[in-house]
């Protein structure tokens, strides 16, 4: 949980880590002071995890950005779950940042993943980020697919955009396609 959605990190950051705290429950809390880091007011971060159930895995983080001080403050959340069984996993998260409407975000992913076999896997992902202070929603997609052979792995995506950084101008809708060849020695 720690400066992943926005929240506030230094080089002083006081931080502690436990997951040994109950079977499947692991937690995470941070402090940064104020004062000689450059922090204007002293910020502070938590996280769960539980992952006590088989092919189940929750969690939470809430933090704050509390660098500049006064309304430049954002308090940040995310929270995820993800599900493996058998052959298939299926993922979603959704993270915020809330401050003043130039700072407030919002974040929604889901995607799914199935292994064909154990050489040949596909997915697919698709995200909605929407900063506060743009005219539209970005929107990606990303259909995936992997094939490994001996030490070789052949990987093509399909990756679709649009609205580029929340604009709606027609340059801003884009579309690419990417392929691998990768050797394991």
């Amino acid at each position: 949980p720690f400066n992943a959605i926005g929240s506030a990190g230094s080089d002083n950051m006081m931080r502690y880590d436990n997951s040994t705290l109950a079977d499947g429950v692991s937690i995470a809390v941070s402090y940064v002071p104020s004062g000689g880091t450059g922090e204007v007011e002293s910020s502070m971060d938590m996280g769960i995890e539980y992952t006590g159930f088989e092919g189940v895995t929750l969690g939470y983080a809430r933090g704050e950005d509390n660098a500049l001080g006064g309304a430049s403050n954002t308090d940040n959340s995310t929270m995820y779950a993800k599900y493996v069984f058998g052959s298939v996993t299926v993922g979603y998260q959704r993270s915020e940042i809330d401050g003043t409407v130039a700072t407030s975000d919002e974040y929604d992913s889901m995607g799914i993943t199935y292994a064909v076999s154990d050489s040949l896997s596909v997915g697919y992902q698709a995200s909605t980020y929407n900063a506060g202070d743009m005219a539209a929603d970005q929107d990606n997609t990303n259909f995936s697919l992997s094939y490994t052979m001996g030490s070789m792995t052949f990987s093509a995506a399909f990756v679709e955009e649009e609205n580029r950084g929340g604009s709606t101008g027609s340059g801003d809708d884009v579309k690419g396609y990417e392929f691998d060849l990768g050797f394991a020695f």
